[in-house]
């Protein structure tokens, strides 16, 4: 397997397990979790760009850790 295709399937096979069917009824409590906006609200406009802006800072900050993580256990040789 080609080293440039690991990160596309790795990809794929997030994206097919996060819309399995018990994950996908979580999405719409997690999303009003980390924006701390009610699920009725979540339609509004100004919720909408709160909400992408929480959720891409929590992407951002799980990116970061786990990134730092990878990095300090690297093999240096």
């Amino acid at each position: 397997m080609e080293a440039w295709s690991l990160p596309l399937l790795a990809l794929v096979a997030g994206v097919f397990s996060f819309s399995s069917p018990c994950s996908l009824p979580l999405i719409p409590g997690y999303l009003s979790y980390i924006s701390a906006i009610p699920v009725a609200d979540l339609d509004h406009r100004q919720s909408r760009r709160r909400l992408v802006t929480s959720a891409m800072l929590f992407v951002a900050g799980f990116t970061l850790v786990f990134t730092a993580l990878g990095v300090s256990s690297a093999d240096s040789a």
